[in-house]
């Protein structure tokens, strides 16, 4: 675990309640700075993204998507 969005933020039990449809899509985005939890520059190397929304029972999770950070 290199970084966490929300990691030591103060966030309401619940943000939003939605239901959606069979179809209905809903798309989250975030930026990270390329620093850690620590406040220091991830390192260059290979890394795996991934989400999770937490819901009643067990938390929704998206496939990892690989990523690679390069030494300037």
């Amino acid at each position: 675990m290199v970084w966490r969005r929300l990691e030591d933020e103060i966030v309401p039990a619940i943000l939003q309640l939605r239901t959606l449809g069979p179809s209905e899509r809903l798309e989250l985005e975030t930026v990270w700075d390329q620093r850690t939890t620590l406040g220091k520059p991830a390192e260059p190397g290979e890394y795996t993204a991934r989400g999770l929304l937490l819901v009643e029972g067990d938390p929704l999770e998206t496939p990892g998507v690989p990523f690679r950070i390069v030494d300037r």
